[in-house]
């Protein structure tokens, strides 16, 4: 028997989901007699497009589309059609609604299962078939194979027949829970006891369509007593837990225990059916037993599909020098997670928080309850010397307020490998940068291997045993910038060193690794990986050896955050020169790392801007006899802006004041990188507006040749700026013009003033 169920989610590649995960009650345990296991049988799962005709007769079987009494009577008597296949009745009208007639009467007629028929109906259109089945049984099977030979009848898990003396065992209970016809009564005994309100369709995932491709792929688990007993590394089995059990009825207890299976979407092992190639649309799920020679029950605590954050990396990582042909084939490599709550009695080692750390609490929730506490996985087997694994996720970070970045890290054998897996055989590697293999940092350090047992996770000790402090990843950034500088400075001093090939410096144990040019302050990938060191990489006697293991990492952070505070000032001064004009002299300035209360850390200033500006409105005619009656106003400002950044912008990630201070560096390229990242702009100009003669106070009557009537107006600006970007940029603008203004005196005219009939007062 088996079951499906549509996905809601279908393209597994962009959610990154990588395995079927689920948790199975040993069904072997001391319950089941020894003669009562089954010598054969396996578990299947389908994931792609499968076929929603369940009867395989190419009709869509719905329940809500036969035939009612209120259907014939809405058409005078003439029911709606219908077609006969080797199974049952199906509708030749489709429903547009997915709900039975709401008539009263019409649910009995219809709610009948996907063959269409009811128990009487099914015992005429298969009476051949029961006649023959009867004859070869007798007793209480063949009887009830008459009374329902589809072997559809729905049974609610409680109810008179059930819950009376002396009862059903909970297995027995839900035998006829998954049935379909009855399964939407509305009847009630004395508590409701349908399943569902709506009704049975061929139509898995509700898209108004019968899908009958077959293409998908199928993974296979044995559920056979020797493949249980395989434990941890076989058979799909990733962890074990032992409990003890508590008989309900009498108290007594035995030991339980539960297996983890982790099957990878991807694994090499899986069949494709059909002609699916990818996984981008994954519709549906089906699982279902196979060839079991006895019966046998699989009690699933969860049955989930994980997804990760962090995706695997498939293209090279092979360190330069080293060359493995077919090394896909041979490694295995998988990422998962591992947690407090699950795999707290995992074997070899057992997981526990790292030091200091210690479990959220979900404060929400009526009762304090601590949250899963998890760190991610990542298992290689046949690792390959020299060859690297590692999973990497897209990201936008700017580190540079950071001094830090830290992450704990666990290193054990396989469970399921007889090989060694000694200290410094697997490095841990991180890289942040802007791309995987061109442009990257990378830290790596060498891992202690913690020995197989079971840990305290209250006992501080034992906490640093799994996570052993030479293997905390502590990666100060300073060090990379003194890395990158250095790098910079061999490669300017033609030591062969390039931009496309690796620089490596040693920090002790650990190493640091430079290629292209990476940027702290826009890091767009982070990629954390496991790696088999080749003889040429490692400090220590390399056996040669491919190697399997599993590490852990937990808790990556930023830390030590830059608390150096910047300040900001401003200053303005105005003098008032009587009535020959004003002086107005203003100044700004702010450093690195100030910012308003509102701003976030990354919004904090990152340069010193240094600004003062002079401006002025003067009446030059002031200097000129006041009989001339002349006025020149001018006004004229002059303004210089000084923004030096407090990182390189050639080298974002680099501090420039260092640089600029840097004795190994002669004056003259000090000189010329100052001048080059230095955002400076200078603005000067001056305005004439409005420059005429007014006419003095015994002036005669306007004309229109008088100088007076004119006025001119002249204006000279100036910007030039410099910048990373723009060598320079000058920009110049002269406006003038000349206005021409006459408004004569108006002389009045009245031509009959003196005539007598407009003289009377009511004209006046």
């Amino acid at each position: 028997g088996g079951m499906m169920r549509a996905i809601s989610t279908n393209d597994f590649e962009a959610a990154n989901i990588e395995f079927i995960q689920f948790w199975v009650m040993d069904p072997f345990n001391s319950d089941l007699p020894i003669a009562d296991r089954l010598n054969s049988g396996e578990l299947y799962f389908d994931i792609g497009n499968i076929s929603e005709d369940v009867l395989r007769d190419g009709y869509k079987s719905a329940e809500n589309g036969l035939p009612a009494p209120s259907t014939a009577a809405q058409n005078g008597g003439n029911n709606v059609p219908t077609d006969t296949t080797n199974w049952g009745i199906v509708p030749s009208i489709q429903p547009l609604v997915n709900a039975f007639n709401s008539s009263e009467g019409d649910r009995a007629s219809q709610d009948v299962g996907l063959d269409g028929m009811s128990n009487a109906q099914e015992q005429t259109f298969f009476n051949a078939y029961v006649n023959a089945a009867e004859a070869v049984a007798t007793g209480a099977p063949a009887g009830t194979f008459r009374n329902d030979p589809s072997n559809d009848d729905y049974h609610y898990f409680r109810g008179t027949d059930y819950d009376g003396p002396p009862g059903l065992k909970t297995i027995d209970r839900y035998k006829r829970f998954n049935g379909m016809e009855g399964n939407s009564s509305a009847a009630s005994d004395p508590y409701p006891t349908a399943s569902t309100q709506l009704p049975n369709v061929e139509d898995i995932n509700r898209d108004n369509n019968l899908s009958t491709v077959e293409s998908y792929y199928q993974y296979k688990v044995g559920i056979t007593p020797g493949a249980f007993a395989g434990g941890v590394g076989q058979n799909y089995i990733t962890n074990v837990y032992s409990t003890t059990g508590q008989n309900i009825k009498d108290g007594s207890s035995k030991p339980i225990t539960w297996y983890q299976f982790k099957i990878p979407i991807r694994d090499a092992n899986a069949e494709r059916i059909g002609s699916i190639e990818n996984f981008q649309s994954i519709r549906f799920i089906r699982m279902f037993l196979k060839g079991c020679d006895k019966p046998v029950i699989l009690r699933f605590a969860k049955l989930e599909l994980v997804r990760n954050d962090w995706r695997k990396y498939g293209f090279d990582l092979l360190a330069p020098g080293f060359y493995q042909p077919n090394d896909d084939i041979n490694t295995q490599f998988d990422i998962g997670a591992v947690n407090i709550e699950e795999d707290g009695s995992k074997q070899p080692v057992n997981y526990v928080l790292p030091p200091n750390i210690d479990r959220e609490i979900n404060s929400g929730s009526a009762n304090l309850v601590a949250l899963n506490e998890q760190a991610m996985s990542l298992t290689i087997c046949n690792l390959e010397d020299g060859q690297s694994r590692a999973a990497f996720k897209t990201t936008q970070l700017d580190v540079r307020s950071y001094k830090k970045l830290k992450m704990y890290i666990h290193a054990e054998a396989s469970a399921n490998t007889a090989d060694p897996l000694a200290n410094n055989d697997l490095h841990a590697f991180i890289r942040l940068g802007t791309d995987y293999t061109d442009n990257y940092y990378e830290y790596s350090i060498p891992l202690k291997v913690t020995n197989p047992g079971f840990y305290n996770g209250s006992n501080v000790d034992d906490q640093y045993l799994v996570w052993p402090e030479a293997n905390e990843m502590i990666l100060e950034f300073e060090k990379l910038q003194a890395a990158k500088q250095r790098r910079n400075i061999d490669m300017f001093n033609g030591l062969g060193v390039t931009l496309a090939s690796e620089y490596v410096i040693v920090d002790g144990s650990r190493k640091i690794t430079i290629k292209g040019n990476p940027n702290l302050s826009a890091i767009k990938i982070m990629m954390i990986g496991v790696r088999n060191p080749g003889i040429s990489q490692s400090a220590d006697t390399d056996d040669g050896l491919a190697k399997c293991g599993q590490i852990w990492v937990n808790e990556l952070r930023l830390t030590d955050f830059d608390e150096k505070g910047g300040w900001a000032a401003t200053a303005r001064v105005t003098a008032k020169l009587a009535d020959f004009g004003n002086i107005s002299l203003s100044g700004n300035m702010y450093t690195p790392g100030f910012g308003s209360i509102e701003n976030k850390l990354t919004e904090r200033k990152r340069e010193t801007l240094k600004q003062y500006d002079l401006s002025s409105s003067l009446e030059l005619g002031k200097f000129l006899p006041e009989e001339y009656n002349i006025h020149i106003p001018m006004y004229v400002g002059y303004s210089e802006t000084f923004i030096t950044p407090q990182f390189n912008p050639l080298d974002p990630d680099i501090l420039l004041a260092p640089t600029l201070k840097d004795p190994a560096i002669s004056k003259e390229i000090r000189d010329s990188i100052k001048h080059v990242t230095q955002d400076y702009t200078k603005r000067r100009s001056i305005n004439f507006t409005n420059v005429k003669k007014d006419k003095g106070r015994n002036a005669k009557k306007s004309h229109i040749y008088d100088v007076e009537n004119w006025a001119a107006t002249y204006s000279f600006t100036e910007a030039y700026r410099r910048n990373v970007n723009i060598e320079y940029s000058t920009q110049r603008n002269y406006r003038g013009g000349l206005i021409y203004s006459f408004a004569p005196t108006p002389k009045n005219y009245k031509p009959f003033a003196k005539t007598k009939i407009f003289q009377p007062k009511y004209f006046q």
